[in-house]
């Protein structure tokens, strides 16, 4: 039997592990097996509509997601009989057709199968070979492999309608003679798809009464599957072997998480445990350059081919660059494989985002600032906490006459700031050739980042991409209709790898076609894709379509349609505020001040009087109309000249808001002002364009004398009043301030007017 390999492919795990069907032997998940398929039309795929529905590629699908080291080789051709899969060196009797080498027992066995499956529907007994021509064949086929110590499967006999009578007494009799001799290596490939005539049952009919359809080719791998090879072929050790066949972690991202789990998947390939073993994490730091260890002891006792996982969590919420390996602690006699595979944790963690809130004065232009902690964030600013409109990007936010305090609000984004999708197509592989063209229509506004395709040859391999606008049809033999998209080069360890290749990005409109042709640097290297037989398929979701395309010989050769690419489109689209993990959102004031200062009414003061200015506020400075700088002045004819002044304060507070006021402070002569009693005396109107009339009232006109005056105390004119009721023109003089001062017998008072 093969030995056991260890599967330790962390960089497929987290792909596969979406994937995957469940399984029920953790024996078989860590080994990896090659099973060869001899057969006719029925095993090379004929009857489904397309190569995936075929069962050798069911069965070659199913196992690989078991594990993706499993191999499928299919050797099977169309018309083959029993006779063409006998041993190399066989010698056929007369009338009968000869071994075909590159497809026989023989030939299985050079590729080191660990499973061989038959499947002969009818050729034989087409051909008029009878039960037990085909039955010694099939047994010599056997013995052939059973020296080899291969297992193998022989399938039934297949139901064929409106067969000839003697043809179906054939069928049945090889039939029944398959499943009595080969037993439980016997796969019954008949009664699912029979009638009760022994014809094709028409529900799995392909059309042409001989080969099945869809449906029927699921039927037969499923019958496969449940003859459980995989179970039968790999053996049980004959001592207690404990291996490490995963270490896997699980809720990370370029976000972290505080719950990182860090998973070993352990596997007793042997004979039932009795005894618990150690299992110890040691996790490298390796920004801190430290070592970290977990040791875990209670891992419960293992019967044989069962599994356990254990284990850890590790907050990577803030970001860690870890090393993490694994490695069990027991006496047991094979400990090759008791450590596991190096695993890279790598996280930039959550991002976080921190402002000062700002002070503006009244009108002033301002920038409000956040800082994230990696330069590669993007800053959002909203105009509300919770939900909003976004209102501006970058680090800074402008604000250009500012006149109201507000809140503004901004995150920091980690990622890119669109959905990023992909579009796959079919893991089915049937052509391996150097060439194929296929387009890409988009549905919407997309962007074309990478491609994964599967690739046949081993090694480092360049694949060369042209692109060019349109469909590809018409244009297969035309390279000036080209433009090389660019050259990537891979290292391919396995045969039929999937790769990652990338170029430059391509923006596509909605309704736009990239036609896309692929071809390997070398011209002896191939890559893998999908032979459609007679029909073209196309795969689509929201946003694109990827359309059967054409294979095509090295550099613009020989077409072949259709053809369907084997792989992945990766693409992003649209607008995703929320990148890959959105920070905190805070909140960023601005305070918008708007001081000022008020020095009081306009005052009229005498020659002897004087008045202190000053203002409740504090500010920073002061500056007056002459040149004080104090925060209050002392207003008197000293300072200040008799008459008309006009006095003015600018005062700037602690953030540099200015504030200003202006007052006027007239000095004249007041002498005896305050002994008149003036009843009802009117003036108006005021501020008058010129006129200004005067109404004395009662018990003023004894003696009663009107003098104008300028704010500098000079006479302009005066008027002794003889009735109740007089005018003052002022059309001579210019606009301004100016003071009526009305006596009479008992006193004096002045009045300020203004003239327009």
């Amino acid at each position: 039997m093969k030995q056991l390999a260890l599967l330790l492919l962390l960089s497929l795990s987290i792909i596969l592990r979406i994937e995957a069907q469940p399984i029920t032997n953790p024996c078989v998940q860590a080994t990896s097996i090659h099973v060869v398929v001899l057969g006719s039309s029925t095993a090379a795929g004929s009857g489904p509509s397309t190569p995936d529905s075929a069962w050798v590629n069911r069965y070659r699908n199913y196992l690989q997601d078991i594990n993706p080291l499993n191999q499928v080789t299919n050797l099977a051709i169309g018309g083959t009989t029993t006779y063409h899969i006998m041993p190399t060196g066989y010698i056929a009797p007369t009338g009968r057709p000869a071994t075909n080498p590159t497809n026989n027992i023989t030939q299985a066995i050079s590729l080191n199968a660990d499973a061989i499956i038959v499947n002969m529907p009818s050729n034989d007994a087409s051909n008029g070979f009878g039960i037990n021509e085909q039955m010694a064949n099939f047994i010599t086929i056997k013995n052939t492999a059973d020296i080899s110590n291969i297992p193998i499967w022989v399938c039934t006999t297949q139901p064929k309608t409106a067969f000839s009578a003697s043809g179906n007494l054939i069928q049945t009799g090889v039939r029944d003679s398959i499943l009595s001799y080969f037993g439980s290596y016997a796969i019954d490939f008949w009664t699912g798809c029979a009638d009760v005539n022994n014809d094709i049952d028409p529900l799995y009919d392909s059309g042409d009464g001989t080969h099945l359809n869809n449906t029927g080719h699921r039927i037969l791998n499923n019958e496969v599957i449940n003859a459980e090879i995989l179970n039968i072929i790999i053996d049980t050790l004959a001592f207690t072997d404990h291996i490490l066949t995963d270490l896997y972690y699980e809720n990370n991202s370029i976000c972290g998480d505080s719950n990182t789990t860090i998973n070993a998947v352990i596997t007793n390939l042997g004979l039932n445990s009795s005894t618990t073993i150690g299992i110890n994490f040691e996790v490298f730091d390796n920004n801190l350059l430290s070592t970290n260890n977990t040791l875990i002891n209670t891992i419960t006792p293992l019967n044989a081919c069962s599994s356990d996982t254990i284990s850890i969590n590790i907050n990577t919420y803030n970001g860690v660059d870890l090393n993490i390996l694994s490695y069990l602690i027991n006496t047991e006699m094979d400990n090759t494989n008791d450590t596991s595979n190096i695993t890279l944790l790598s996280t930039e963690g959550h991002p976080t985002i921190s402002s000062t809130n700002d002070t503006a004065c009244f009108g002033e232009n301002i920038t409000l600032a956040a800082n994230g902690i990696s330069t590669t964030d993007t800053t959002i600013w909203y105009n509300a906490q919770v939900g909003g409109n976004i209102i501006a990007f970058g680090d800074s936010l402008p604000i250009n006459n500012a006149t109201s305090s507000q809140t503004y609000f901004c995150e920091s984004i980690r990622g890119n700031l669109f959905f990023e999708e992909s579009l796959f197509t079919t893991s089915t592989t049937t052509t391996n050739f150097n060439g194929i063209m296929f387009d890409v229509i988009a549905l919407d506004t997309i962007t074309v980042d990478s491609l994964m395709i599967r690739i046949n040859t081993i090694g480092q391999q360049g694949v060369v991409a042209y692109k060019k606008m349109g469909s590809h049809f018409g244009y297969e033999m035309n390279s000036s209709a080209w433009t090389l998209w660019g050259i990537d080069t891979v290292q391919v360890n396995t045969v039929g790898d999937f790769k990652m290749l990338n170029y430059s990005d391509e923006i596509l409109y909605p309704n736009d076609t990239l036609g896309v042709y692929l071809h390997m640097q070398t011209s002896g290297s191939r890559l893998s894709y999908q032979n459609a037989g007679a029909n073209s398929l196309t795969f689509s979701n929201n946003q694109l379509e990827i359309a059967s395309g054409t294979g095509i010989t090295y550099t613009y050769g020989t077409t072949y349609y259709p053809r369907n690419f084997s792989g992945k489109i990766f693409y992003h689209h649209g607008f995703n505020p929320s990148g890959d993990c959105p920070s905190e959102r805070i909140a960023v004031n601005l305070e918008v001040l708007n001081p000022t200062i008020d020095l009081g009414s306009d005052t009229l003061l005498d020659f002897n009087q004087s008045t202190i200015l000053n203002n409740n506020l504090t500010f920073a400075s002061y500056l007056w109309s002459n040149n004080d700088t104090n925060a209050q002045i002392t207003v008197d004819t000293n300072n200040f000249s008799s008459g008309f002044n006009n006095i003015w304060i600018e005062a700037t507070n602690y953030f540099g808001c200015i504030a200003s006021d202006t007052i006027t402070i007239t000095f004249s002569d007041l002498t005896d002002i305050q002994k008149l009693s003036t009843n009802n005396l009117t003036l108006f109107p005021n501020p008058s364009n010129g006129f200004i009339h005067i109404n004395l009232g009662e018990n003023n006109l004894n003696n009663a004398n009107i003098h104008v005056l300028d704010l500098h105390g000079k006479l302009l004119l005066s008027k002794q009043i003889t009735s109740q009721k007089t005018t003052i023109n002022l059309n001579n003089y210019s606009k301004g301030i100016y003071l009526i001062k009305f006596s009479n017998q008992n006193g004096s008072k002045i009045y300020k007017v203004i003239k327009d």
